[in-house]
């Protein structure tokens, strides 16, 4: 979310990188939840790189919503529950 907004990536994304590592070595290996029986590494890179897509898209699709979020928040200072489901309700 922060390299699609602010164009940077920090560096304490670097415990989620290995997080999400450890969990698609895990969907692969343990669970196997995998397209075939042969175990690769490339499997875990393939799933990592769909799962970052699908997040990616999902944060653009967001931006709009979170756009009229901050906006209400700038004026008024507060927001409640009730509004935020009315902004996402218009999104999906």
């Amino acid at each position: 979310a922060t390299r699609l907004h602010y164009n940077e990536q920090f560096s304490n994304a670097s415990t989620d990188i290995q997080k999400a590592k450890a969990l698609a070595h895990k969907v692969i290996y343990e669970y196997a939840m995998n397209d075939s029986f042969m175990l690769t590494a490339e499997q875990e890179t393939t799933l990592l790189s769909e799962c970052a897509s699908e997040v990616t898209e999902l944060i653009k699709k967001l931006q709009v919503a979170l756009d009229k979020i901050t906006q209400h928040l700038l004026e008024y200072e507060n927001i409640n529950h009730e509004t935020c489901k009315e902004i996402l309700r218009d999104l999906f």
